[in-house]
């Protein structure tokens, strides 16, 4: 009985790194083509989180609400400010979706000011309020207020 050589043919490492070179020029032009598209989506939220913050700012500083603040019982959290046009107490809380607002302590109704939103500090020197937040991607934003005086 005669013994059948089986001859498998297989790759030779010539064809291997061809191969292999091939591939890295396709993921790597993928990459070059994605990787603009990416940074433009983080820049533009970065812009969009910026103008939510100028938007936070203006409001609590804005002359339509003339706000001016109001000393909490414990001297620190939440920050309570005094709307002077609709003689409405306002206090800063963070909602469960991360929402930073301004409700009113009737419950009546609230500011929205910025979205996610982790934490907030503050401190007041008369009439500045010192205002950080620190929002979910660890982005901190810091801003003075110049507040109205109580009237």
């Amino acid at each position: 009985m005669k013994y059948i050589k089986l001859r498998i043919k297989g790759f030779t490492i010539l064809e291997v790194i061809i191969a292999l070179m091939i591939s890295s020029i396709g993921i790597g032009l993928i990459y070059m083509t994605l990787y603009p598209i990416h940074r433009n989506l983080i820049n533009e939220s970065g812009i969009k989180e910026r103008i939510q913050w100028e938007k936070c700012i203006s409001t609590i500083g804005s002359e339509n609400n003339k706000f001016y603040f109001v000393k909490n019982k414990n001297h620190h959290f939440p920050i309570r400010l005094y709307n002077n046009i609709q003689h409405k107490t306002y206090e800063m809380h963070i909602t469960a979706k991360k929402a930073l607002i301004l409700r009113s302590t009737d419950h009546e109704g609230f500011m929205p000011l910025i979205l996610n939103c982790i934490g907030y500090r503050f401190s007041y020197n008369e009439p500045i309020l010192n205002f950080e937040i620190e929002l979910r991607n660890h982005h901190h934003y810091h801003q003075k207020i110049i507040l109205f005086e109580k009237k």
